[in-house]
């Protein structure tokens, strides 16, 4: 019987249990800046992408989190200590 990835979350803790969620790395950055409390509008603008992209890298995400909201998506995401690329610095 395959666990919930939050039952995992549970008995070993976010960072275990993502290890085994595979989110692309433009999804893991979207999540990560869930997690700092940016809004869809803002992560676009962060990331010079549309906020219909970021919805759409969110929807995927939460599927694979198995998440149904951005507070928790934003608690995994801390938990598992996702953190957005740094910006470039000249």
């Amino acid at each position: 019987m395959l666990l919930e990835v939050k039952d995992l979350v549970c008995k070993y803790g976010a960072a275990t249990a993502l290890k085994g969620v595979s989110l692309e790395v433009d999804e893991r950055e979207i999540v990560a800046l869930v997690g700092r409390g940016l809004t869809n509008r803002e992560i676009a603008t962060q990331l010079f992408i549309g906020v219909r992209t970021v919805e759409s890298h969110l929807r995927r995400s939460f599927e694979k989190l198995q998440v149904t909201s951005r507070a928790e998506a934003g608690r995994m995401a801390r938990a598992a200590e996702y953190r957005p690329a740094s910006p470039d610095t000249e």
